[in-house]
């Protein structure tokens, strides 16, 4: 992350920047995610022309991770199919 960015984050948006204690050992399966996401799709997101355009990049490839994008840790089914199925044979009611 670039300072000039971090510095528009916290000066012109008013965020606050959160880093975990013992850094990517904190959470590898997230850690995991984000870095073959960005290497995935990091022509992609270079080319975001606004932050809004940005927004809308990342939504769409969320869902497509999510709901299109097959995954061979799930035996070739997407994330929704796994849940939907996990939920099925589940005595756990989510609403």
């Amino acid at each position: 992350m670039s300072h000039a960015w971090v510095g528009h984050l916290l000066l012109e948006e008013g965020q606050r920047l959160s880093y975990s204690l013992r850094g990517p050992k904190e959470n590898p399966i997230v850690e995991s995610f984000f870095s073959r996401f960005k290497a995935e799709h990091q022509d992609l997101l270079l080319e975001a022309k606004s932050i809004e355009a940005l927004d809308a990049l990342l939504a769409e490839r969320i869902r497509y991770y999510n709901e299109h994008r097959l995954h061979s840790s799930l035996r070739s089914k997407t994330p929704q199919e796994t849940l939907k199925e996990a939920l099925s044979i589940s005595k756990v009611s989510i609403t």
